[in-house]
C-alpha cells in the first residue's frame, strides 16, 4: 500500500487531536471563577426581583384559607427567585467556560453554554425553591446530606448542560457525552466540600438556602464552588483527552 492511502486517516486523526477540548488548569479555575462572580454580582443587584405577595398579618389562629394562601405565595417567592438567580448564574457561568477555555468555535461554545446554564438553572432553580419554601414554611431542622444533595442538584442542574454543550461544540456528538460525568462529579464534591466548610466556618448559617444570605457567605460559596468546578473541568476534560489520544490508532 502507498502513503497516500493512510493519509485520510492521519489527516482525520491528526484533526481530532487539534480540534480536543483541553482546558489548562488556570484558564478553567478563571472561566469558573468569572462566571461565578458575575452571576452572584447579577444576583445581588436585583435579588429579590418577584417581590412577596402583600397579605394581610396571619395573627395568632389564622383561618386555614389565610394560611394556604401565605404558603402559596411563599412557595411562589422562592421558586419564581431561585428560576431567574441560577438561570443567571447559570448563563454568566456557561458564556465564560465557553469563551475563555476554548481555541475553536468559541463564540458559539460561549453562546450554546450560556444557554444551557440558563435552562438548565432556571429550571432547577424553580423546582428547588418549591422544595426550599416548603422546607422553611415546615421549620424543620434539615440535615447537612438533604442539604448537599440540594446544592449538588443546583450545580450540576447548571454545570452537567454547560459542559456537555461546549463539549459538543468543541469534540462532536460522539464525545460530548464523556464530559456528563465531569458534570456531574465536580459539582458533588463541591456540594459536600461547602457544605461541610460552612457547617463549620457559618454555624448558624441555614444550608437549606441554596444562595447564602450574608456577602462573606456568598464570597465563599461562590470561590469555594467556582474552584472546585474549575478543578473538576481541567481533570475531566485532561481525561477525557487521553481517551482521544488511546482511540486514534484504531482508526
Amino acid at each position: 500500500m502507498s502513503d497516500s492511502e493512510f493519509s485520510p486517516s492521519t489527516v482525520e486523526l491528526q484533526s481530532l487531536m487539534t480540534k480536543r477540548w483541553s482546558p489548562n488548569l488556570l484558564c478553567s479555575v478563571v472561566a469558573c471563577i468569572v462566571g461565578g462572580l458575575i452571576g452572584c454580582g447579577l444576583v445581588r443587584a436585583i435579588d429579590p426581583f418577584f417581590q412577596f405577595e402583600s397579605l394581610s398579618e396571619l395573627g395568632i389562629s389564622p383561618p386555614p384559607e389565610l394560611i394556604a394562601k401565605y404558603n402559596a405565595a411563599k412557595i411562589a417567592f422562592w421558586s419564581s427567585n431561585y428560576a431567574l438567580n441560577f438561570g443567571l448564574i447559570g448563563l454568566s457561568l456557561g458564556l465564560t467556560v465557553g469563551l475563555i477555555t476554548t481555541r475553536i468555535n468559541r463564540i458559539i461554545s460561549g453562546l450554546a453554554g450560556g444557554v444551557g446554564g440558563l435552562l438548565g438553572g432556571a429550571l432547577a432553580g424553580y423546582v428547588l425553591g418549591i422544595f426550599v419554601a416548603k422546607a422553611l414554611i415546615a421549620s424543620e431542622d434539615q440535615s447537612l446530606v438533604q442539604s448537599a444533595l440540594l446544592h449538588f442538584a443546583i450545580w450540576a442542574s447548571m454545570f452537567a448542560p454547560i459542559i456537555l454543550i461546549v463539549g459538543f461544540a468543541q469534540d462532536g456528538p460522539v464525545n460530548a457525552a464523556s464530559y456528563l460525568t465531569v458534570g456531574i462529579v465536580a459539582p458533588f464534591v463541591v456540594s459536600v466540600v461547602y457544605n461541610v466548610a460552612s457547617s463549620v466556618i457559618f454555624a448558624d448559617a441555614n444550608l437549606i438556602k441554596l444562595i447564602p444570605q450574608s456577602s462573606l457567605e456568598q464570597g465563599v460559596w461562590v470561590l469555594v464552588c467556582s474552584v472546585g468546578l474549575g478543578t473538576g473541568l481541567y481533570f475531566g476534560s485532561q481525561s477525557n483527552g487521553q481517551s482521544h489520544l488511546a482511540a486514534g490508532p484504531t482508526l
